[in-house]
């Protein structure tokens, strides 16, 4: 018993930031859900943006050239990569979901730890899951920025589009 209590104080000097450092658990797993929200926002915003240039475009085309052509290869291309780009943005709004510390868990195995350690491995975990949500949120925004390329290559082939029915 003394040997143990000897132990748990030779541990506890020296990692002696235990204490301070669980004081960022809570807030690391805030950080990470606000940033999972931005992401999924971002693309839900791209993804409105693109659908609305996509149908607002041809309709402003269609006033000012009567007879443009809607089976231009400009225009189903166009068509093409905003679906595309659409559907990357539901998947991406569907992949993955932030990775957080299941109570049942707590509950079966780490109620019987005492304060130090318990805040000692849930500062561990909490790193785990950090590394594992920015991750998450990295591969989205990695997702916005494939959509924003295929957006931008969209509006170049609906201008092409424009430009070729004036012709």
């Amino acid at each position: 018993m003394l040997e143990t209590v000897a132990n748990n104080a030779q541990t506890v000097s020296t990692w002696p930031g235990v204490k301070l450092a669980y004081d960022f658990v809570l807030p690391s797993y805030q950080l990470a859900i606000t940033r999972f929200e931005a992401a999924d926002s971002r693309i839900q915003t791209l993804q409105a943006f693109i659908v609305t240039v996509t149908l607002g475009l041809p309709t402003i085309a269609t006033l000012i050239f009567k007879n443009i052509p809607f089976t231009s290869r400009w225009f189903i291309m166009a068509c093409g990569l905003a679906v595309t780009a659409v559907v990357i943005g539901v998947i991406g709004r569907s992949w993955g979901g932030i990775t957080l510390v299941h109570p049942q868990i707590l509950y079966e195995k780490w109620l019987h730890k005492q304060e130090w350690e318990f805040r000692k491995d849930m500062l561990y975990f909490a790193a785990e899951h950090f590394e594992q949500n920015a991750a998450l949120v990295n591969r989205k925004g990695l997702l916005v920025t494939i959509m924003t390329i295929l957006f931008l290559l969209e509006a170049g082939l609906l201008f092409a589009w424009i430009i070729s029915a004036r012709g």
